[in-house]
């Protein structure tokens, strides 16, 4: 559904606040998940060749994106469902 939204340009605010609400979200599910494989995997995920710390790295870099940033994801939500303007896009 995004993706044909997007296809046919400029999504409705509404959809586009959403989206990045949703994405913010499961980014941050994505981090709690690699959390808990790095407490379980003992010493050995403290390597840096180990699977777990890569995958470690990863998600957090994809989480330390301005794009997922809770305050900001949240509070845009949070305006759409007071009914207060949205910040545009910086995409247009």
């Amino acid at each position: 559904a995004i993706d044909e939204a997007i296809a046919q340009g400029p999504l409705d605010p509404e959809l586009r606040v959403r989206a990045g609400r949703n994405a913010t979200y499961a980014v941050r599910q994505c981090v709690e998940v690699v959390e808990r494989c790095m407490q379980f995997s003992g010493g050995n995920g403290l390597f840096e060749t180990h699977p777990v710390q890569q995958g470690w790295r990863d998600v957090h870099g994809v989480a330390a994106h301005v794009g997922f940033g809770v305050d900001s994801a949240y509070g845009t939500y949070g305006n759409l469902l007071l009914g207060v303007p949205v910040p545009p896009s910086p995409m247009g």
